[in-house]
């Protein structure tokens, strides 16, 4: 299996808000992109959501697979 580092990501990860690792899976059907998130429990999750949408959205502009596996430390168990 091929893969090659996301350049174009760069800059969005940032610690305990949106700690983020990814790499392109090369294949010459589809060029799939897997990303790995990470949110601390005690950080803003609108900002966690807004980094997350950004990477969706990077995403869908370069028509990419995106797979996407992590933890958003979300207490469903809590209301709001």
């Amino acid at each position: 299996m091929q893969t090659k580092e996301i350049i174009y990501l760069k800059g969005i990860s940032k610690e305990k808000e949106f700690e983020m690792t990814a790499l392109e899976i090369l294949d010459r059907k589809l060029i799939t992109v897997c990303v790995c998130v990470y949110r601390s429990p005690d950080d803003d999750f609108a900002t966690f959501l807004r980094s997350l949408q950004s990477v969706i959205l990077k995403m869908q502009a370069r028509n990419k697979l995106l797979i996407s596996c992590g933890d958003g430390n979300i207490n469903l168990c809590k209301s709001v």
